[in-house]
């Protein structure tokens, strides 16, 4: 309902589970996809888990 240049920014952080583990699971997979995808940044602890996130989810995002 707030106009477009009102909307909060959704950051979303990757701890290690949503990858390793439900992102293994071809049934939660769209969903991560589409909220990954769908945030406005996204941050990992790891670059490992960059990796794995990019590997498995095929989620590809700028990195700063």
């Amino acid at each position: 309902m707030l106009p477009v240049e009102g909307q909060p920014r959704v950051v979303t952080t990757l701890h290690g589970t949503d990858t390793t583990l439900l992102g293994r699971d071809v049934g939660y997979v769209p969903a991560i996809r589409h909220a990954l995808t769908c945030s406005d940044a996204v941050t990992t602890v790891s670059a490992y888990l960059r990796l794995e996130t990019q590997r498995l989810l095929s989620v590809e995002r700028r990195s700063t």
